[in-house]
């Protein structure tokens, strides 16, 4: 077999891969599927130590120590993904934790997004959130106050993606 022929064969070969395997191949590289969580570790901003004497209190909980701790959650893949739920779930190790504030932004608007906030099954320990329609590069940050330091799961599902899980990795020292 001559080197011409061989690379034919080898043209026609790669031809009648592109043919069967083509739109997997491109549905693998121009219609990704991917999301990126990013679970900042909690930062204290309040303690005994700075507040002294005074009495602070929270939704009628009395603060010793307050804790901040942001989430990102971008829509990172090529495809809108629909019927996005986040659900924001802290351990339910540590007694007396409360979410004390959740505040959150949409990128777009949370109306564009669809997205609503749900009721959680633990509302002490959770939150939970559907959009309707995520778009590539939708981003949505979600801050949460907390009495105290806690690990964070977060669980992203759609019929699209199955189920995503970004966690804290932060130690529990006090």
């Amino acid at each position: 077999m001559t080197a011409k022929e061989s690379a034919l064969i080898i043209i026609m070969l790669f031809g009648v891969l592109a043919t069967l395997f083509g739109p997997q191949v491109q549905n693998a590289f121009f219609n990704r599927i991917e999301l990126k969580g990013v679970v900042e570790s909690q930062t204290r901003i309040l303690d005994p130590d700075t507040i002294s004497d005074a009495n602070i209190k929270i939704n009628n909980i009395d603060i010793q120590k307050l804790y901040f701790q942001r989430v990102d959650i971008t829509n990172t893949g090529q495809r809108e993904l629909e019927d996005l739920a986040l659900s924001y779930d802290y351990s339910k190790d540590i007694d007396n934790f409360n979410i004390l504030a959740f505040i959150y932004n949409c990128s777009p608007s949370s109306r564009a997004m669809g997205a609503t906030q749900l009721t959680a099954q633990t509302p002490n320990y959770s939150r939970l959130f559907k959009i309707d329609a995520f778009n590539k590069l939708n981003g949505i940050s979600a801050i949460f106050l907390t009495n105290k330091k806690n690990k964070l799961t977060v669980t992203a599902t759609s019929p699209e993606l199955g189920t995503e899980v970004f966690q804290s990795n932060d130690q529990l020292i006090y």
